[in-house]
């Protein structure tokens, strides 16, 4: 059975549209909304940012906020950058937000969360930046038809963001790993034949959005692309978990310092 169960769904025009939700609401958000945002899933990780940077926060339609952040880049000019919490996690609340993002007129987008590890050797605090996302949750399907019946089907992040900040990261004298990531909608259904099969097709990590955010970017003609942080590690015989330690905590930072760097580059 092919999914969407509708046939060719991608071909065919929306009813529902994140333009049509926002026509006539607060006119300041369409003029003073910020052309690159970095996505936040992590209620202390946006709390931690919060403190570190002045900010203003204007409220989304129906997903989350955004808080401008008041930085300058190294000629002294400021930073046209934002960031956007409390939507929640998982592939279609984010597609959704993309979707009123790209209204709004932001066209670069970088995601900062946590990931699992499919790779023993991989310690939580590691870095990855995100090269390809195997599609294995429902809403990039209803965007973009799949590659084919028994073909892994990938979605990819825009190269010019990846290549900036792969360039902030080598700057910075910061350790990373570029690799792929498995998307799926159930975290608590990651089987341990699954794993196996997608650590031997060279896939580092698993996560919940990073597929849909390319698909739905690319779709809408905006960049996108993500930073993981190594959270658990769910290779070998136990899951082990490290949610709330300091590496993570702290490489989340270094993460959200390299991407913000990242957009505030004028060539972006």
């Amino acid at each position: 059975m092919s999914f969407p169960h509708y046939k060719d769904k991608h071909k065919l025009r929306s009813v529902t549209t994140a333009k049509r939700f926002l026509k006539g609401k607060d006119s300041k958000l369409l003029e003073e909304m910020p052309k690159s945002v970095i996505l936040s899933f992590n209620r202390g990780f946006t709390k931690a940012i919060l403190k570190e940077y002045d900010n203003e926060k204007l409220k989304l339609g129906l997903f989350g906020e955004v808080h401008k952040l008041k930085v300058k880049t190294k000629d002294d000019a400021k930073a046209n950058v934002g960031l956007v919490s409390g939507f929640g996690i998982g592939a279609p609340i984010t597609a959704g937000l993309i979707e009123e993002l790209k209204v709004l007129g932001v066209k670069n987008i970088i995601g900062v969360g946590t990931a699992g590890s499919l790779q023993l050797e991989r310690q939580p605090g590691d870095i990855i930046v995100c090269s390809k996302a195997l599609r294995d949750e429902g809403t990039s399907y209803h965007y973009v038809k799949a590659a084919g019946y028994g073909t892994l089907s990938y979605a990819r992040p825009s190269l010019k963001l990846l290549q900036f900040i792969v360039e902030q990261l080598k700057k910075d004298k910061v350790p990373y790993l570029l690799g792929g990531t498995w998307t799926t909608d159930a975290p608590y259904r990651e089987t341990r034949q699954e794993i196996e099969k997608y650590r031997k097709e060279g896939i580092v990590t698993v996560d919940m959005e990073a597929s849909a955010i390319y698909v739905v970017a690319r779709k809408r003609q905006a960049r996108a692309a993500s930073l993981f942080v190594i959270s658990d590690i769910v290779a070998g015989e136990k899951w082990k978990t490290a949610f709330s330690s300091k590496a993570v905590s702290d490489s989340l930072m270094k993460a959200f310092d390299v991407a913000l760097k990242a957009l505030a580059n004028p060539k972006v």
